[in-house]
């Protein structure tokens, strides 16, 4: 948009306590009505969809199941949570897999234990499009919920500086993951693999691991 500004985040970290603050410069967002390649979108495997606007949300999510479900949707369900929409629910469940922390599910689900959390998520899962829940927990590693079943991956332990862009950097390693049809515990341990990497320094890039980092960390941690 040339006649926006970059979104930009300014983020300052306590290192003693890890405890961060970000100060956001809402910049130039991609919204409905935007011109978009829905071709050149959707002509993956694999699409990662993650944005605020929430009507664009709505109309992408619903496209693939008309005119190309082959592909497979990813959703970060960040935004969806904190814009507090109506339908959250049934719009994050569009989605082929979708990814959060756990305070984040306890919000879109409203439920209040991770027993609770499976239960409603797989009642949910009848009838919708939605094939697995990922849930985040840190350093423990991550959850993930299936119609049927349901598995804990524990996570990997790293001198860690920074946690800033690890939930995204888990995301990158969900949808790595999930190009290669890994079953969902090998899928989840490769993701943790990766988020584990991405906070060895400060920033939200400075640390991302390549690829050989991560099968590294793979072949020798326990």
């Amino acid at each position: 948009v040339a006649e926006g500004p970059t979104d930009m985040s300014w983020i300052l970290l306590d290192t003693g306590s890890g405890e961060r603050t970000i100060l956001w410069q809402k910049g130039a967002m991609i919204r409905k009505g935007d011109r978009i390649d829905i071709h050149a979108i959707f002509d993956h495997d694999v699409v990662v969809l993650d944005m605020a606007d929430e009507p664009l949300r709505r109309f992408l999510t619903d496209l693939p199941a008309h005119t190309r479900p082959d592909v497979r949707l990813l959703g970060p369900i960040t935004y969806i949570v904190d814009n507090g929409e109506p339908d959250a629910v049934e719009v994050a469940f569009r989605f082929d897999t979708i990814t959060g922390t756990r305070a984040q599910y306890y919000e879109l689900l409203d439920v209040g234990s991770e027993g609770e959390l499976i239960e409603v998520t797989q009642h949910r899962m009848s009838g919708s499009q939605l094939r697995c829940a990922v849930v985040t927990l840190g350093a423990d590693g991550c959850l993930w919920i299936t119609e049927e079943d349901h598995g804990y991956v524990e996570g990997f332990r790293v001198e860690t500086r920074d946690t800033i862009g690890a939930g995204d950097a888990f995301t990158a390693g969900l949808a790595w993951g999930m190009a290669r049809r890994l079953p969902w515990p090998e899928t989840c341990r490769f993701a943790n693999a990766v988020g584990a990497l991405s906070t060895r320094d400060i920033g939200a890039q400075t640390a991302l691991p390549t690829l050989a980092e991560v099968e590294e960390l793979l072949a020798t941690a326990p």
